[in-house]
């Protein structure tokens, strides 16, 4: 049983030897990732402790276990079905839209997002940032390529999304947009949804927001949950900021934004409109 002076020797070996800062972590999720890496890794907290003080490369190493990375394409189709209308409305005028998905995490949602626009009839060009803290999951994400057998479920995702859109008649067959190698196993992301995509290594806690251009969209879904109150916060008077004049912050279901914060938005199902 991991104790409260555990969780802070973690939290202190980072901050010495790190830019990481993990002490505004939820405290119940973060205990639940460092038990898991302490039974995967097979060592004792003292000792995990000795070998991120050591070792950069180590530290790099646990640092990614305790991110959580877990996306798909399409994921949560009712939030894909909601966002017709108010992006649709605001894209209404704009040649051109900037897009960023903080905690990407490896690229999925980022593909779906241009693919989505193209179905939804954009013509517009889209500038997508996509950031994480993790530098193994950055690389993935910039590759767009994924296991074939994980397809049925990015095709049940898109399908839904697509009938939910039935009225939308840009939406392709999933293959338009995918192209899978039964050779390889493997599922890439056609080249003409890689274009004007940047990937980042950022970290949302204590990084700097150092963007050449504000956002129409912010995309943030299901990484709040994982921080304290007070850091989200934080972190979504910055998106606010960032945001332009009527642009769309987007949060995952079970995420909130609390008064006063909420004052500056207007709520539909989550996604939230700069006012």
């Amino acid at each position: 049983m991991i104790r409260e002076e555990d969780i802070q020797k973690i939290i202190t070996v980072f901050k010495d030897n790190s830019s990481f800062d993990f002490s505004e972590y939820s405290d119940k999720s973060f205990k639940r990732r460092i038990e898991k890496i302490l039974i995967d890794e097979g060592v004792s907290l003292d000792r995990l402790v000795k070998k991120i003080s050591k070792d950069a490369k180590y530290l790099n190493h646990i640092k990614n276990r305790i991110t959580v990375n877990t996306t798909e394409l399409f994921r949560d189709s009712d939030m894909w079905i909601s966002l017709y209308k108010p992006l649709k409305k605001y894209l209404k005028h704009k040649n051109a839209v900037n897009i960023w998905h903080a905690g990407v995490s490896s690229g999925e949602e980022l593909y779906s997002m241009r693919i989505y626009l193209e179905g939804i009839g954009y013509n517009g060009v889209a500038h997508s940032v996509g950031t994480d803290i993790s530098d193994k999951i950055i690389e993935v994400a910039k590759k767009g390529i994924y296991k074939n057998n994980i397809i049925a479920n990015y095709i049940d995702n898109y399908n839904l999304v697509k009938d939910g859109l039935s009225d939308v008649e840009n939406f392709k067959d999933i293959t338009h947009y995918l192209i899978s190698n039964t050779k390889t196993n493997l599922l890439e992301v056609k080249s003409e949804y890689k274009k004007n995509n940047d990937f980042q290594i950022l970290n949302l806690i204590n990084s700097d927001y150092n963007f050449d251009n504000k956002f129409d969209v912010i995309m943030c879904r299901n990484v709040l949950i994982y921080f304290n109150l007070d850091l989200q916060n934080k972190i979504i008077e910055r998106f606010h900021k960032l945001l332009n004049s009527n642009g769309l912050l987007i949060l995952g279901a079970h995420e909130s934004i609390m008064p006063p914060l909420s004052n500056k938005f207007e709520n539909n199902n989550n996604i939230y409109t700069k006012l």
